[in-house]
């Protein structure tokens, strides 16, 4: 697709700018003091290798949601007993519950990286049974929300089809024939995220998405008000980057949302570690500016949760890394920064657990999972490669590894559900 004179020029730039080697990755220090959260490792006896592709947890009950690479989907109770559970035909990415306890679950149709369209979005219907909700097979999809866009007044799905060369950002809006009419908002693979917020605080929903996969970037369409949509790239990475996640959440307090960001996808050509990989915030001005105003180094990082854990009225952290320093420091494919920020001058300590090392974390949710008015934390352990891990941490995550961790918050004094 390039002239051989166009490719020279590249291959000139890069022999003459490319550091002959990376930096090292930026040492820090970890408080291993994690009193504030209990550790309960779970070992499903019906589930043999761990291999979690999902954990969701329902605000409602406290139940947890578990899904996996061989297409389970199970419901578990505060018992850690499955009360119920769905064959699906593909690993689940993700799920929403509705009040009526019906559920939508979208299935990637091949995890690992593909170009095929065998990913679906199913609606549990009568007796639990699965009914696709849009005809069209989907591109190794990860994400999705319902909303309504482009001015229809019915609900329909924003879906991110990550795919691998080929993929897209997909709206389907829900029409009375049952017949999804599909709109593409982005041609192209890497659509990992979706946020439907008002970002600019301006009275209307606004579509924020992250896109990696090369063209690396996070993009907003900003709600006009009259059905019509602006797109605008909000903020742009390298393509070595990795981005992998993103939330909105206010920092600073003053009424705007932010960004909360991990890069660190280590599964393609390059798998060492890389001082760049980390927790980002970006704190968004009265302009609609974005500034980079923190950065954690975290290689491999791979979701970052904002959320107020210890209840003080600031926001915390929760993250997971898939491709931490597996060597030297495995604990820390899971760390916690605890809010210590004065206004925009951003600072957390970080702590982490020496049985953070027990398992490969692969997802995560927060929510109150013992219903006593505290945020906990699941992690969810895929014990597989790509990562290239220590024979003994691998053995010991297949054979004696959990299914998933619960992390019990302990700062609210209500009574609890025990585990």
């Amino acid at each position: 697709m390039a002239s051989t004179k166009s490719w020279k020029k590249l291959v000139a730039y890069y022999k003459q700018h490319a550091p002959d080697s990376l930096s090292k990755v930026n040492t820090f220090n970890t408080d291993t003091s994690f009193s504030q959260f209990q550790i309960h490792p779970i070992q499903l006896p019906t589930l043999t290798v761990p291999t979690t592709t999902l954990t969701h947890i329902d605000t409602a009950t406290g139940h947890l949601w578990l899904g996996d690479a061989l297409g389970g989907l199970y419901e578990i109770n505060h018992q850690q007993d499955i009360v119920d559970s769905v064959k699906l035909d593909s690993p689940p990415a993700d799920l929403h519950l509705y009040s009526d306890g019906s559920y939508q679950v979208l299935t990637m149709g091949i995890m690992n990286p593909a170009d095929q369209a065998k990913g679906k979005l199913w609606h549990s219907g009568v007796q639990d049974s699965l009914v696709s909700l849009i005809p069209a097979d989907l591109r190794r999809p990860v994400h999705f929300t319902s909303t309504t866009f482009g001015g229809k007044e019915v609900s329909g799905w924003l879906i991110a089809e990550f795919g691998n060369y080929l993929g897209q950002l997909t709206y389907y809006e829900s029409s009375p024939k049952k017949i999804a009419q599909k709109q593409v908002l982005i041609d192209s693979p890497g659509a990992r995220r979706i946020e439907v917020a008002d970002i600019n605080q301006d009275g209307f929903l606004d579509v924020t998405v992250l896109v990696a996969q090369g063209d690396e970037r996070i993009i907003t369409w900003y709600n006009q008000g009259d059905g019509h949509y602006r797109p605008s790239t909000i903020l742009r990475f390298p393509p070595v980057h990795g981005s992998s996640y993103f939330e909105l959440a206010d920092f600073n307090d003053d009424n705007l949302l932010d960004i909360l960001y991990t890069n660190g996808d280590n599964a393609d050509y390059s798998p060492v570690l890389k001082p760049y990989h980390g927790i980002r915030i970006f704190l968004q001005s009265t302009e609609g500016i974005f500034q980079e105003s923190y950065f954690q180094a975290m290689p491999g990082a791979s979701k970052a949760m904002a959320r107020d854990f210890d209840q003080d009225g600031d926001l915390d952290i929760a993250a997971i890394s898939f491709f931490p320093d597996f060597e030297d420091t495995p604990e820390r494919g899971f760390l916690y920064l605890e809010n210590q920020s004065s206004g925009n001058t951003a600072d957390f300590l970080v702590k982490t657990f020496p049985e953070a090392a027990n398992g490969h974390w692969l997802t995560m949710d927060a929510g109150d999972t013992d219903q006593d008015g505290d945020l906990d934390i699941i992690l969810g352990s895929f014990a597989l490669p790509p990562s290239r891990v220590p024979d003994k941490l691998s053995d010991f995550w297949t054979r004696e590894g959990p299914n998933y961790m619960i992390l019990e918050n302990t700062t609210s004094s209500l009574p609890h559900q025990s585990f």
